[in-house]
């Protein structure tokens, strides 16, 4: 949940070009420059370089898996008719920041869609209904696993999706 705040705040960091004027905004925190987003009553928010690159690697990955997914099945991201973003990810983050850090192509808002906990809800419907346990047997005979790690152009996509959007690509 941290890591998931962490990286709302810093897409809206990004996206509203906030300017660091004061000294009041930088602290340290175990031996550590931090940035502080937001204070509160009983806990500061605060970002630091560390936190920056994780959200690198985190989203850089990400993109990297989506840019794989999408050189195999030989199609590009228009071809695309909606997104679904499933889990805890999906229930807490801004689908616009994701867009904004360039997790996401930029991509029309309303072909977004978040759904939450879909694996718990896929899992009780297979489990009261034998026609969804059906269906659930005949598309999970046609998933076919790939490595993304051993893709050849794996490495190159994950080095490129690491980089922040530009300001001017921002939505």
């Amino acid at each position: 949940m941290c890591a998931e705040i962490a990286k709302e705040s810093l897409a809206i960091y990004w996206r509203l070009q906030v300017m660091i004027t004061g000294e009041e905004k930088i602290v340290m925190f175990w031996r550590m420059v931090s940035f502080l987003l937001n204070s509160a009553e009983e806990k500061d928010i605060l970002i630091n370089q560390k936190d920056i690159v994780e959200i690198q690697l985190a989203k850089g990955a990400i993109r990297a898996g989506i840019e794989v997914l999408l050189e195999n099945a030989d199609i590009s991201f228009k071809d695309i008719d909606r997104i679904i973003i499933a889990g805890a990810f999906g229930s807490y983050i801004d689908p616009k920041n994701v867009i904004n850090i360039g997790m996401f192509p930029n991509v029309q808002l309303r072909k977004i869609r978040q759904v939450g906990n879909a694996a718990g809800v896929g899992a009780k419907m297979i489990l009261i209904s034998k026609k969804q346990r059906a269906n659930a047997e005949k598309i999970a005979k046609k998933i076919r696993y790939l490595e993304l790690a051993v893709f050849p152009s794996f490495n190159n996509h994950f080095i490129n999706s690491m980089q922040f959007s530009a300001p001017d690509e921002m939505i």
